[in-house]
């Protein structure tokens, strides 16, 4: 993985939500509250064994790897949680 790869998982999640109304509706738009526009989701970095590769500059992980999503919204978390188990592969 290349050291920024916060943007990788974003996209990562839209793409995998079941319904692309609600993976539209927060990638261009979210929640709004006094102007400001909210996703109401979150993750985490990567976390496992990993070696950097200065040539290259990536993250090579080495075993498995750990990674958190959270969110308010149950359909979110249920959409995305069935997506993600019923994948072969990411």
């Amino acid at each position: 993985m290349p050291i920024h790869y916060q943007q990788i998982l974003q996209g990562l999640i839209y793409r995998k939500l079941l319904s692309k109304e609600l993976s539209e509706f927060l990638h261009n738009q979210g929640f709004f509250y006094h102007k400001r526009s909210f996703k109401l989701f979150t993750f985490s970095r990567l976390f496992g064994t990993h070696i950097f590769d200065h040539r290259t500059k990536r993250m090579i992980f080495t075993d498995d790897i750990y990674w958190q999503v959270s969110s308010v919204n149950p359909e979110f978390i249920q959409e995305l949680g069935q997506r993600l188990l019923l994948s072969d592969q990411l």
